[in-house]
């Protein structure tokens, strides 16, 4: 029997542990389960995505992404290896893809992130203050 480390090709890189956000800013596809968090990080970078949603709001959140021309949604329940390797050509060589992951990411970058959201809460509540650093 072969072992493990005999058989990765040499075009990949087999790390123990890496940042999903340091990896994404060199990523061309990201295949996902489309949990909100992981699929907004993409999308911020830009990175298109083949979705394999799982459970909870996953499927909503991937159908989204389709909708909205930034990704592949692909059915676990009848997923095979052609499936997935059709959608990833689909999404790497089709520029529109990236294109609307871009216009995703840049509405995201543009709405200034979770110190924004909370300014925008607090004033829609009446408050008015200023938010300490969380």
């Amino acid at each position: 029997m072969e072992a493990l480390a005999d058989q990765i090709p040499p075009n990949f890189i087999v790390k123990p542990y890496i940042t999903q956000l340091d990896m994404l800013q060199h990523t061309d596809v990201f295949i996902t389960h489309a949990g909100m968090n992981s699929t907004s990080e993409a999308l911020y970078y830009n990175v298109p995505m083949v979705m394999i949603p799982l459970t909870s709001d996953q499927p909503l959140v991937a159908n989204r992404v389709q909708e909205l021309g930034a990704g592949i949604t692909l059915n676990k329940h009848n997923l095979s290896a052609t499936d997935l390797r059709e959608a990833l050509t689909e999404v790497l060589h089709n520029s529109q893809y990236r294109r609307q992951a871009y216009l995703i990411g840049e509405s995201l970058r543009q709405a200034s992130g979770y110190k924004r959201a909370a300014e925008m809460i607090m004033n829609r509540m009446g408050s008015g203050g200023v938010l300490n650093e969380f």
